[in-house]
Parts: structure tokens; sequence; C-alpha cells
């Protein structure tokens, strides 16, 4: 779940600009990120394999996954266009992870924004301290994306 995180954290800087035409303040709808985290609007019930990782994003992972999501903090709490968002993530790899490709399906409702295979070990070079391969253990990484202020606002759900 570990590389999950990382993937996540990811993912914000190098596709910013796809998430940042569905994210706001908070999500109307449920967005899809990756197998391993969502975004998802307040509101919404979760199903039974979700656990709430904070008030936005969700983990969907599996058990027999190779990492497990720990801890993932977003400051602001919601993302905001216009301003940085800043990921902390810690998370534990059980498994010598020696490369890595994530497809990444990013959805706004029914309509699909994002649907790209992304090199994992090419955006922890580009975008951390990190490098494969990932060691098993437990990992924490750093990240600051900007969500560009040009994109279209998304409603707000109190």
């Amino acid at each position: 779940m570990r590389l999950l995180f990382v993937i996540f954290c990811l993912l914000v800087l190098s596709i910013n600009q796809a998430l940042a035409k569905i994210w706001q303040e908070k999500a109307k709808e449920y967005l899809s990120i990756v197998k391993g985290a969502s975004l998802r609007s307040k509101q919404r019930v979760l199903a039974d394999n979700e656990i709430p990782l904070n008030k936005v994003v969700v983990d969907l992972s599996g058990e027999n996954d190779l990492m497990k999501i720990e801890e993932l903090t977003l400051d602001p709490e919601y993302p905001q266009r216009g301003r940085n968002i800043s990921v902390y993530a810690r998370a534990y790899i059980k498994e010598r992870i020696e490369k890595a490709t994530a497809r990444v399906v990013v959805k706004y409702g029914i309509i699909r924004l994002v649907n790209s295979d992304y090199d994992l070990c090419e955006l922890l070079a580009e975008n951390t301290e990190e490098r494969c391969p990932l060691e098993p253990g437990l990992h924490e990484i750093n990240v600051v994306a900007y969500v560009p202020a040009y994109v279209p606002p998304v409603s707000r759900s109190s």
C-alpha cells in the first residue's frame, strides 16, 4: 500500500492539470484516482472495502497488495484552485519493488478525464528523494503540487 500512497502523491504532481479540473474544495461526485486511493465527497456512503484515510481520500487496497497506506494528509484538506497542495504520505511496503507502472483513471461522475499509464520509478526520481528499487518497510514522502487557477470550479457540497 505504500507504493499506492507514493503513486497518489506522485500523480498529484505529474497530472495536476487533469486533477485540478475535478478538484476544488470538495468534489461533489466520487472521483477515482488509483486502485489504492480515491477522492470522495463527505456525504458518500463507503463500501465495506473502503477505509477513509482523511475526509477526502479513501483507501481501496486489498490485503494482497504490496503496499499498505498508513497515513495520508492533505494541506489544505480540500484542494483549491490557484493554490499549492501539500501531500504527506506514510506507507508500508511488503516486498521489494524493482519497477512499477500505474494505470491511472480519473473520473468525474461517469466522465473519464484521464486514462493513462505512468512509470512510477520515473515519477519518484523526478519528484522525490525516493528511488527504485523500493525496499520493504515503512516509507514517507512529502510532495507539493500546484492546482492551476484557470481550471473550472467544482460545486462545493457541505
